[in-house]
């Protein structure tokens, strides 16, 4: 039996007003940035302060500007809010959870209504305001934000941090299939290929027409109602938004380009250019970049050569006729490599793996073929591309709780995060073929592309917000999710005086815990601690020229844990390869969540 979350009818809300303009989209260019240099950008006309002198009056929108999808006036003021201890999945911090009825449809808002759950971390000094931190994915609910949100509240104590489970996650009427996300199922909670059009069936038997109210336009108001029923007089709220976070928190200033006194993109996803069907080719255009370091780095060049690149090449072109280190292709096909590459290369750490795995291979000695295969165990630890295995001897059992929404995350991206015209399944596969380090994460999907039930986009898709609003977008430069380039797009789109654009050398995903420094701590968080501290003031970027270079090589009391093995590259006992600068190991590390490869 599958049961959908109840709707309400009737509900109550607040007074919603909505300032809406859309603009042009900027040309960018497709090329990922040196890694080798930061840039630091400020929006033209900015004064010594980092803010502009004058505003550009007639870009920002009228506060009585109006469409007929802006959610309207009205209703009584929403009921006390009732929090209670957050149950389940907020990994170890405290947090209290409440849950708003808001509008399904917001064009329609007097018809049925949806349970919005949002977890709070309250101020630990006397309160400013608040911060809300915007989840990626799409797919993704609050709860894996938790960690993050415990070193928000040691950086700005002052402030209510608040998590939002977005629309059809977590405990926000959360999207799934029972039957193909069970424990007992052939992928467990992964849905795998052949579970797609099962699961899709399912969720159009339970929501019909209302899943066309399942987008990033709805959550944006969703959050706006949620901050205008939390927000005190004379509050400071701002945002932080994280990957998909960065997409859902631009529609927000799309539609309110007045309401928060600040916003942070972290890895940022601009409209019309972060979209689905190209998440293979950016991928491997990232792991070029980080294997061309390899290529002049004194250690790896070593064991790899000059040109890493073309050796990887090479070893496909070996491993295809299944003659070269049998043992291992026997368990991992050479197109599962590219992912168990790709996931590796979404962590600012582990990514350091990839050459020493390419060395082994390419050399694929005896006792290479023993550490290959701790590498396979690993791999199905993280899911890189292969079937999760939950009982790998000596390693921890990931946590099991279904908050991911695979179906929401296909549904959104087919509506709105997707080039038009589509391009065939065929231009697709073609372009995974074509890469050496890539998840795959489209084609599962992509064969349901012309039967799935996707939404009308509305004005705000492929443009960009106009605000006065101060805007601070970060990026790393090694970021194979949402390479920086899209941070340029974004930043050139946004029509904000007060915006400015960091990117950070060698970082990965989500620089508020993948850009490591030599003095400890985060980059990204660093900056946005100062922002939110004080948006007015133009961020000190000292900590990009602290940033611990990139490096080919792990602490050796890691690798000994994960590979039982004292060097990465060679077998001879010796640990010449850990001598090396290596990435620091944050004692309790967050990026975002392994798992099966999905655009997170």
């Amino acid at each position: 039996m599958h049961i959908r979350p109840p709707l309400h009818t009737a509900p109550q809300r607040n007074t919603m007003l909505a300032s809406l303009l859309c603009v042009a989209v900027a040309a960018c260019s497709a090329e990922p940035a040196s890694s080798s240099s930061a840039l630091v950008a400020d929006a033209g006309g900015a004064g010594a302060d980092g803010l502009a002198a004058d505003g550009d009056a007639d870009a920002i929108a009228a506060n009585d500007t109006t469409s007929d999808t802006a959610p309207p006036d009205a209703g009584p003021q929403q009921p006390e809010i009732v929090w209670a201890p957050c149950t389940g999945t907020y990994q170890g911090v405290t947090a209290e959870c409440a849950t708003l009825i808001l509008p399904l449809d917001w064009s329609n808002p007097d018809t049925e209504g949806l349970p919005i759950n949002v977890a709070r971390i309250k101020a630990k000094k006397p309160r400013r305001g608040a911060l809300w931190l915007l989840q990626g994915g799409p797919g993704g609910d609050g709860s894996g934000l938790a960690p993050i949100a415990a070193e928000f509240a040691k950086k700005v104590p002052d402030l209510d941090l608040y998590l939002p489970d977005h629309r059809g996650t977590g405990l926000s009427a959360r999207l799934g299939c029972e039957t193909q996300e069970a424990a007992t199922s052939i992928g467990g909670a992964a849905i795998v290929s052949f579970e797609w059009q099962g699961c899709l069936k399912t969720a159009v038997e339970l929501w019909g027409d209302n899943l066309a109210h399942f987008t990033p336009s709805n959550a944006a108001r969703d959050l706006h109602a949620w901050i205008d029923a939390t927000r005190q007089e004379g509050d400071k709220v701002f945002i932080y938004g994280v990957s998909y976070g960065t997409y859902w928190a631009h529609r927000y200033l799309q539609i309110f380009p007045k309401e928060p006194d600040g916003v942070v993109l972290d890895s940022v996803c601009p409209p019309g250019v972060c979209v689905g069907d190209q998440y293979d080719v950016v991928f491997n255009q990232v792991g070029k970049a980080y294997l061309d370091l390899c290529g002049q780095d004194e250690l790896c060049a070593s064991k790899l050569g000059k040109t890493p690149w073309k050796l990887l090449g090479d070893l496909y072109s070996k491993l295809e006729d299944k003659k070269h280190c049998p043992n291992f292709t026997q368990k991992v096909a050479p197109l599962q490599l590219r992912s168990l590459f790709a996931v590796l290369l979404r962590q600012v750490q582990m990514r350091a793996v990839i050459p020493a795995l390419i060395y082994r291979l390419d050399r694929c000695s005896p006792a290479d073929e023993i550490v290959l295969s701790k590498i396979i165990n690993l791999m199905q630890y993280l899911g890189g591309g292969l079937m999760p295995n939950p009982g790998v001897d000596g390693l921890p059992k990931f946590a099991t709780a279904k908050t991911f929404s695979e179906l929401l995350n296909a549904h959104i991206l087919m509506s709105e995060m997707w080039s038009v015209p589509a391009p065939s399944y065929a231009k697709v596969q073609a372009d995974f073929l074509a890469t050496y380090i890539a998840p795959g994460a489209t084609q599962n999907t992509l064969l349901l592309f012309d039967k799935w039930p996707t939404f009308k986009r509305d004005e705000y898709a492929n443009t960009f917000a106009a605000t006065d609003v101060p805007v601070l977008l970060l990026n790393g430069t090694l970021d194979p999710q949402t390479p920086d380039f899209y941070a340029k797009a974004m930043f050139d789109g946004l029509k904000a005086p007060n915006k400015r654009l960091v990117l950070m050398p060698g970082a990965a995903h989500g620089t508020v815990n993948q850009a490591p420094m030599f003095t400890g701590g985060m980059c990204g968080m660093e900056l946005s601690g100062q922002f939110f501290s004080d948006p007015t003031k133009a961020v000190d970027t000292a900590c990009v020229g602290l940033l611990v270079p990139v490096a080919f090589t792990l602490p050796s009391y890691i690798v000994q844990q994960f590979l039982g093995i004292t060097d990465l590259f060679e077998n001879d006992g010796k640990t010449d390869s850990l001598t090396a600068p290596h990435a620091p190991w944050p004692d309790a590390p967050w990026s975002p969540t392994p798992g099966l490869p999905r655009w997170q």
